[in-house]
């Protein structure tokens, strides 16, 4: 009974709704006119950036730029090793006949002074041979002299000043040197010496000055801490003097054996030009008899006795 009761009201339910909506649509009128466009909407957030795509197939290659400019040489390299010995080269011409392959020369001295003489001589050279001698200056050959060798075949020529000789050739050489000296014959024979030069020869060393013998030295007696007056001669002209006096010994410090006498100087002085020396002394000694000695710069050496008195009470 019930459920007959719920399948009539479904069915005029539905019944209803289908009715509904013929209404509706029979009653519905004609479309309107579309309305204008409505603003745009904010922009929306950025979307999550997408997966990166496969690269591109590759470009055209560009045309080739200028050449730059050539970078600095590099540094040289090693030098290689040593190549092998070359093969022995022909022998070549003899020398002409009748050249005497024995020709020497010598000179008179080891240095040539530029304002003095020379002595040039040969030997070896042919018999009677006519022989030109010249200094080699490279290119300059100013000639020393001419001479004939003898029958065997030796000779000998003498230059007074070389300076004088022809030609502006010596103002080429410096202060010294070297030179070649050459003696060349005319049959060919030729023999060359060196020889040290000089512009001029350097003024003679003072010879060495001798101590004088028979110097003396005058003594006395001073009570000590005083001043004693002391007169010596025989020295050298201005030579130059030292005094000291002789103190005592000391012991064998250097285990040689030997004593030293022990010494106390008392200053310096100058010889006059007749050779005597003076000297204020003052002497601060105990009580004693005591050597005073004065020796020169040349050698020469005097001493006397100086008595030192005890200074009174």
């Amino acid at each position: 009974m019930n459920s007959i009761f719920l399948s009539r009201t479904v069915v005029l339910g539905l019944l209803f709704s289908v009715f509904s909506v013929a209404v509706l649509v029979a009653c519905q009128g004609a479309s309107g006119a579309s309305g204008l466009p409505g603003a745009s909407g904010n922009p929306g957030l950025p979307g999550i950036q997408g997966a990166q795509g496969d690269p591109g197939l590759p470009g055209i290659s560009g045309s080739a730029g200028n050449p730059g400019a050539p970078g600095k040489p590099g540094n040289p390299g090693n030098p290689g090793a040593m190549g092998a010995k070359g093969e022995q080269g022909p022998k070549g011409v003899d020398g002409a006949a009748g050249v005497s392959p024995q020709a020497a020369l010598t000179t008179d001295t080891g240095t040539l002074y530029l304002d003095e003489g020379l002595t040039v001589s040969g030997s070896g050279f042919l018999p009677y041979e006519p022989v030109i001698a010249y200094v080699d200056l490279g290119g300059f050959r100013p000639t020393l002299g001419f001479a004939d060798a003898n029958a065997g075949g030796a000779w000998s020529m003498t230059i007074a000043d070389v300076s004088s000789l022809p030609g502006k050739y010596w103002s080429k050489l410096g202060a010294s040197g070297v030179l070649s000296v050459v003696a060349e014959g005319s049959d060919g024979t030729i023999a060359t010496t060196p020889i040290a030069y000089a512009s001029t020869r350097p003024p003679a060393a003072a010879p060495p000055r001798e101590p004088r013998i028979g110097a003396s030295l005058s003594g006395g007696s001073v009570v000590t801490g005083n001043s004693i007056d002391v007169t010596g001669s025989g020295f050298g002209a201005g030579e130059f003097t030292s005094f000291v006096i002789i103190t005592g010994v000391s012991g064998d410090k250097y285990g040689t054996g030997q004593i030293f006498q022990t010494r106390k100087g008392h200053g310096t002085a100058i010889a006059t030009n007749t050779g005597v020396v003076t000297k204020s002394v003052r002497v601060t000694l105990d009580a004693g008899s005591y050597t005073l000695e004065a020796k020169g710069e040349d050698g020469t050496t005097a001493t006397s006795v100086i008595t030192v008195l005890a200074e009174a009470k």
